[in-house]
């Protein structure tokens, strides 16, 4: 995308990686490989996500990493957030994970999190390294925050990084 001035065009002021079936379809074909190689004697994951109510997650296991990631998790309230979550846990331990990983957490993902772990957890802020990003090669703005300050994220969830 081209901007020509250092204000962000209004149709672009909200983003967002609108999540897809082939997306998904990637990471978990990604996910089935990975398993083939490391547990060759195993059958590959089944589960993929959990639906809790009007909520549903999905997510793969990052085997080398020994972590479950949350891919998408959508929901209204704590309550779903936690059934969510506690479906990951459970499937994170079938398989020997460490740890369950959300993006980009918000208020009730952290609210969910104290809930079930019974204490504020930790949330880091990543500026390297498998970020979702879209390339702005505006001229005014140079690749250097004025106009870049402008645009407003929406679902920066796991599932948009392929």
């Amino acid at each position: 995308t081209r901007c020509r001035s250092s204000r962000v065009p209004s149709w672009f002021e909200k983003s967002a990686f609108i999540p897809s079936l082939e997306q998904a379809e990637w990471h978990f074909g990604a996910e089935d490989i990975s398993a083939a190689k490391l547990y060759p004697d195993q059958a590959p994951p089944i589960v993929k996500g959990v639906a809790v109510g009007g909520a549903f997650g999905y997510w793969v296991r990052d085997f080398n990493e020994r972590k479950l990631i949350m891919l998408r998790l959508k929901a209204e309230s704590v309550q779903e957030v936690v059934g969510v979550l506690r479906a990951a846990q459970a499937e994170a331990h079938e398989w020997g994970l460490g740890k369950v990983v959300v993006w980009n957490p918000d208020e009730r993902m952290k609210e969910a999190c104290k809930v079930i772990m019974g204490k504020e957890v930790e949330v880091k802020n990543r500026t390297e390294g498998s970020v979702p990003c879209l390339r702005w090669n505006g001229k005014e703005g140079g690749g250097k925050g004025e106009v870049e300050a402008g645009v407003e994220w929406l679902a920066l969830e796991k599932y948009c990084w392929c």
